[in-house]
């Protein structure tokens, strides 16, 4: 049976399900060709490396040293909040994003109808700001919906791209995945203590991204899907918050 938790992630409009290529666990980005998702390129980052290659979850003193190095370029924190991803906050424009000194990239296809600017500081991307591809966007536009896929990016509680799925359980309860074939057979997760209207976690399979990351009973169902099981190498792949209405 199909909690209404899950149906209500499946029904949200796109736009508040935009995500990017997902993390496996290693240093580079993964593409999601099942969704559609454009494929990102591995980059240098000059963010002291987090452990992601056995997806460890991240140490206080690891946590420590992405934060100070962002404080010391913005005067910011790495962490993402309901309301906001280090600096850049929900409803903020983009010109007062640009004003604390992170760099807005050129604009660049996402998924389908939907655009997105990477935010970076140095090298590295933090973060990205989705919006309509229909929409004409300048530094007076609010902004209303960040991704990352970055694993120095992590809630309070330290959970980031690259955190395992049962690790993640750990600090946010049990774990259900879903995906509705009329929302392009894109997989999310939703933890039990955390709310819907917090984060949309979407997983990965490191090495593996053509594969969901639950172990479903496709003999049951129509369009929608769920399970409470995952393989033993699901992560999260991306982070996203948004406005919602």
């Amino acid at each position: 049976m199909t909690s209404p938790t899950l149906n209500r992630l499946c029904a949200v409009t796109a736009g508040l399900l935009v995500f990017a290529g997902l993390h496996a666990c290693s240093s580079n980005s993964v593409s999601a060709s099942r969704s559609g998702i454009r494929e990102t390129e591995s980059e240098d980052i000059n963010v002291p490396a987090v452990s992601v290659d056995s997806c460890n979850l991240h140490t206080r003193d690891e946590l420590q040293a992405n934060e100070d190095l962002l404080a010391n370029n913005t005067g910011e924190t790495l962490s993402i909040s309901p309301n906001s991803m280090g600096p850049a906050r929900l409803g903020m424009t983009l010109g007062e994003l640009r004003q604390t000194g992170l760099a807005i990239g050129e604009p660049q296809p996402w998924i389908s109808d939907f655009d997105a600017l990477p935010v970076s500081t140095g090298d590295e991307i933090l973060f990205f700001v989705v919006y309509g591809s229909w929409e004409t966007i300048d530094d007076s536009t609010p902004i209303g919906h960040l991704v990352t896929e970055n694993p120095s990016m992590m809630t309070p509680e330290g959970i980031g791209p690259g955190s395992t799925i049962a690790q993640s359980e750990t600090i946010y309860g049990p774990a259900t995945l879903g995906y509705n074939i009329e929302n392009h057979s894109r997989e999310f997760v939703q933890f039990e203590n955390s709310l819907w209207s917090d984060y949309t976690f979407e997983p990965a399979v490191p090495g593996s991204p053509d594969s969901y990351a639950g172990t479903y009973d496709e003999s049951e169902g129509d369009t929608y899907f769920e399970t409470n099981t995952y393989r033993d190498d699901a992560v999260i792949g991306s982070i996203s918050i948004d406005i919602r209405e």
